[in-house]
């Protein structure tokens, strides 16, 4: 192995660890506080079904984590959805920033991410449920 290869080897191994361990949950966070991406007290995540009936931000659903918030999240939606059977699709409005590497673990493993983008009017963006 020549000088060069040795040192792509070392940058990529060095990459690799910085990514991984901004990826540890109390890690992101902090960096997150730090950046202004994260706050302690919510994040500003709201949720709207496809036609503006539906609106509920993250500071009302139950839950110590966005896990258990999910879940109120989808409960609340499909009690929605047996009375509006014609509004079914659920959208986040807040998007997902590949730049910020140390959320891709949240990126990928909490389910709220996996819901559609759709920019809110900025006026129903601030309207909860």
């Amino acid at each position: 192995m020549n000088k060069s290869n040795r040192k792509i080897l070392k940058w990529t191994i060095i990459i690799i660890l910085v990514i991984g361990i901004s990826n540890i949950p109390i890690v992101s966070f902090f960096i997150g506080v730090f950046t202004g991406t994260k706050s302690f007290y919510g994040t500003g995540y709201n949720y709207r079904s496809g036609l503006g009936k539906f609106h509920v931000s993250a500071s009302n659903l139950k839950g110590d984590d966005f896990n258990t918030m999910y879940n109120d999240l989808i409960m609340q939606f499909k009690a929605y959805k047996k009375v509006n059977p014609n509004d079914t699709i659920l959208y986040r409005n807040f998007k997902i920033n590949v730049l910020k590497f140390w959320f891709w673990r949240e990126y990928l493993t909490e389910e709220h991410y996996h819901l559609p983008y759709k920019e809110f009017p900025k006026e129903e963006s601030m309207k909860t449920n």
